[in-house]
Formats: structure tokens, C-alpha cells, sequence
């Protein structure tokens, strides 16, 4: 998944892998397992929290006064 944001210059980039198998020991037993890696990252991603550096505060502050 690549994604741009609204913000200019912000992304961000995920690839996920999955794998998966399993065998049949007997008629009544099976064996399986399931690996899966999520790597993600961004090179500019604008901060989510509560405050002054969050660029959606900043613009509120400045529409309601």
C-alpha cells in the first residue's frame, strides 16, 4: 500500500507478507502455523497528538480566532 497524504510531502508506505501451511500427521492430527511481517514507514508523516505541533491545531487556532 503506498498512500500520499493531504498535507503536502507526506506519505506513507506499508508491505505486508503472509504465509501460511500445514500438514496432516493422521487422520485426527494436523499441524499448521502462520507467519505474518508488516513493514511500514513514512519519509514526512504529520504528528497526530494534541498540540502546537500538529498542523490541523494550528490551522483551527487560526479559522476561530
Amino acid at each position: 500500500m503506498d498512500s500520499e497524504g493531504i498535507l503536502p510531502n507526506t506519505d506513507y508506505r506499508r508491505r505486508t507478507y503472509a504465509f501460511n501451511g500445514g500438514y496432516n500427521l493422521s487422520k485426527w492430527l494436523k499441524i499448521s502455523s502462520s507467519i505474518n511481517y508488516i513493514n511500514s514507514g513514512s519519509d514526512n508523516r504529520p504528528n497526530n497528538s494534541y498540540g502546537t505541533e500538529n498542523i490541523m491545531y494550528l490551522w483551527c487556532g487560526l479559522v476561530v480566532r
